[in-house]
């Protein structure tokens, strides 16, 4: 069902066939989860705003820049794209979620949405592994990563191992042995 009948469109900028860039000023509801409210400013410098459908597997976020654009065969406007600002967006709150014991014979395994396995934790007499089952894209965490154990070894099956670093590189240790 097509909402094109019932949009007030009166600015040129949102008219068939162009593109706006527009801010998310409410996120999708439980009633319109395909959709977003987004603003902008018209030509005249009024403040105008409407929900948008948006396109499938994108998740814009309250106060995000996004790019809608107006299909010159469609019937309404489709936010596109979020445009990545620098600025930093404020840590989203976590709730308790389910909670999983595992016997020591067992394994947890985490799959993506094709249903291949990612991710891997199981119970050993050491205590837990985690392997991943795919390569991952990356490790990235917020601030400094510190590892920390009796021992820690790095180990590259095939390959180097490289350090890159904007900064020095500092290796501590009472010896350090190269080779």
């Amino acid at each position: 069902m097509s909402i094109a009948p019932y949009l007030d469109i009166k600015d040129a900028a949102l008219a068939v066939g162009n593109t706006i860039l527009a801010t998310v000023a409410e996120e999708a509801r439980s009633a319109l989860p395909a959709r977003v409210r987004v603003s902008w400013e018209d030509g005249d410098g009024a403040e105008r705003s409407m929900w948008v459908v948006k396109l499938q597997g994108l998740v814009p976020r309250l106060d995000d820049k996004v790019i809608v654009t107006f299909p010159s065969n469609g019937a309404e406007p489709v936010v596109t794209g979020v445009v990545d600002s620098l600025a930093r967006k404020p840590d989203l709150r976590r709730t308790e979620g389910p909670n999983l014991v595992m016997k020591e014979d067992e394994r947890l395994q985490i799959s993506g949405p094709d249903g291949k396995p990612w991710l891997e934790v199981e119970a050993h007499p050491e205590g837990p592994r985690l392997r991943f089952l795919v390569s991952p894209e990356g490790l990235d965490l917020p601030g400094t990563i510190k590892i920390s154990g009796d021992a820690v070894e790095l180990k590259a099956r095939q390959g180097e191992i490289r350090l890159d670093a904007s900064g020095d590189v500092r290796i501590m240790g009472e010896i350090v042995r190269l080779n």
